[in-house]
């Protein structure tokens, strides 16, 4: 499975539908994360960390947070990711 170096996640405005984008997350090739975050609630939620199978992944952790990131907010109703090349 081919993976995509940079990460989006947006969620919906309730009132014009419009997508605001809460974070950027790209991963470059020695692993190492740039988080480009336009939202403060949403970065200090991720300083703590997104816990999945009794782990705690953060941005530090690299392919393995992308990794639990997609999977976390992939089936969010509130949330989405969007993978894309940079």
């Amino acid at each position: 499975m081919v993976r995509k170096n940079t990460l989006t996640v947006t969620r919906k405005d309730p009132r014009t539908r419009e997508p605001i984008t809460l974070a950027t997350f790209k991963i470059d090739r020695q692993g190492n994360i740039k988080a480009d975050y336009k939202d403060f609630r949403f970065r200090m939620d991720m300083r703590r960390g997104i816990r999945m199978a009794g782990k705690v992944f953060k941005p530090e952790d690299g392919q393995a947070f992308m990794g639990a990131l997609e999977k976390a907010y992939r089936s969010s109703s509130f949330l989405d990711v969007v993978p894309s090349w940079t």
